[in-house]
């Protein structure tokens, strides 16, 4: 009896420490949490039920998604929202495709890779060969490691949402849009080609789709004839062409007329493909809003699209002295400081910026740039309306294609607002590294020496592995 007592007593001991055993739960994921327990991690639903058990090292944040990339041992797998399995946790490598619901999947010993469509649950396109996915226009690229892409079977692969091939390419396909890819096998020669394998281009010396239109230039290859040849096929297959004795040349939208870069000076052409002004500039950019900024000799001043003058303002130096393709506001360089105009050549404000600086001069994306202020602040502002939307003193930063600008102060680095006009910070200063997520959200090491992810509003839902300098960006 007294043997029946003590175990008895053990196992009541087992279980009230099982049952109290520490578990952590982050942040709420639309109804669904991490929670941590014994060093592992899990799922609970929004009443403390438990649908997926603690068994994984880590698991990243579903951000918009309904799945979540799980890690155990160097693998990683899908789960749902409900706990349920997508892809069991045996693969070597997960990338979710940008804006959609495919995943990438590297087997463990990367001998074969498949695309997956989480929506449907099916795979779009099996095992195969291919080492990157990417979305286009409603087109799947499917790219083969570079030494398997001139064997037999080698080559990019064009396919439809359903998996259905499109084209196969006998190349690298660079570019892809309106159904025509642009494709390349040592990428000096260049072919444009539809969805129906007809060779529109073939040895072009550079081809850039924009706004429907093929813009190209060529030359004779292995010829001393310094004649180079360029123009714009339309998407009705008209084709206009031009030719300058000139070693280069190149075709820069995106609105009519046509910056032309032509050796060393530039001019414009227009939507027939005629010169407007032949190139006598020293350096020019391309139309917005009707106005473009034109360089002769030490002088820049706007032109209109009749190459008129607009407006009276004539500045030393452009900062910086490269085109920003739709930025109705430029920073233009007067005296010692740099101004703000728009495309009528009056200034948006008053505010007087200094020239230099590691962070002055830099364009973020398709809206911000970045200039300093007398204070040494970096400004970022708006290249729509000139406004400053943030002045901060920054030691670095970095921006994602996703959007995303993330800032260095006091060595600490912070995410800004620059989705709307406000700056403000998403993430406030908190992290000494940062690594984006396949999934979206973030692996982030705090200053507390923890590792943490974070979702895309800055909330911490979950433990992270501690990342190395080597894990950095």
């Amino acid at each position: 009896m007294r043997r029946f007592w003590i175990s008895l007593l053990v196992l009541l001991f087992i279980f009230t420490n099982f049952a109290l055993a520490e578990r952590t739960v982050y942040a709420d994921q639309g109804g669904v949490a991490v929670f941590m327990e014994d060093g592992e991690v899990g799922l609970v639903d929004a009443r403390g039920e438990i649908v997926l058990p603690a068994e994984y090292e880590w698991i990243e944040p579903f951000a918009d998604r309904s799945v979540a990339i799980v890690h155990r041992k160097d693998k990683m797998g899908l789960v749902r929202r409900d706990g349920s399995t997508v892809i069991p946790c045996e693969m070597r490598r997960l990338s979710c495709l940008e804006d959609s619901d495919f995943v990438s999947v590297v087997s463990h010993d990367h001998s074969w890779a498949w695309l997956f469509d989480t929506a449907t649950g099916k795979t779009v396109i099996g095992d195969s060969q291919y080492d990157h996915f990417e979305l286009c226009q409603g087109r799947l690229i499917a790219e083969r490691p570079s030494f398997s892409r001139w064997d037999d079977n080698g080559g990019d692969d064009i396919y439809d949402l359903q998996g259905n091939l499109v084209l196969h390419a006998d190349g690298n396909v660079v570019e892809y849009a309106d159904g025509l890819a642009i494709v390349t096998v040592d990428f000096t020669r260049y072919d444009l080609i539809d969805e129906a394998g007809n060779v529109l281009m073939k040895d072009m010396t550079s081809l850039h789709l924009e706004n429907g239109c093929a813009f190209y230039t060529w030359r004779e290859e292995n010829s001393t004839d310094p004649v180079c040849h360029f123009g714009v096929r339309y998407a009705d297959g008209t084709q206009i062409e031009q030719k300058a004795d000139v070693d280069y040349a190149h075709i820069q939208g995106p609105e009519a007329p046509y910056c032309v870069w032509v050796g060393e000076k530039h001019g414009y052409m227009d939507e027939m493909g005629a010169l407007m002004i032949p190139p006598i500039y020293d350096n020019a950019f391309a139309f917005v809003n009707g106005a473009a900024a034109v360089r002769e000799g030490d002088r820049w001043y706007l032109i209109d699209t009749q190459v008129q003058r607009v407006g009276d303002l004539e500045w030393q130096w452009q900062w910086p002295e490269y085109p920003q393709m739709d930025q109705p506001v430029i920073p233009v360089g007067i005296g010692e400081g740099i101004r703000l105009i728009d495309r009528t050549g009056a200034f948006v404000n008053d505010e007087v910026f200094v020239g230099g600086g590691k962070n002055s001069g830099r364009f973020i994306g398709d809206r911000w740039f970045m200039l300093m202020d007398h204070n040494a602040a970096t400004c970022l502002v708006d290249g729509r309306t000139g406004d400053v939307a943030r002045r901060v003193h920054l030691e670095g930063w970095t921006y994602y294609p996703s959007g995303a600008f993330w800032a260095q102060m006091d060595g600490l680095w912070g995410q800004l607002n620059l989705s709307g006009t406000s700056g403000d910070w998403v993430i406030e200063p908190c992290a000494t590294m940062v690594n984006g997520l396949e999934g979206g959200g973030w692996q982030v090491n705090l200053s507390d020496g923890t590792g943490v992810c974070m979702d895309l509003a800055g909330q911490v839902v979950g433990p992270a592995p501690y990342m190395s300098e080597e894990d950095e960006w």
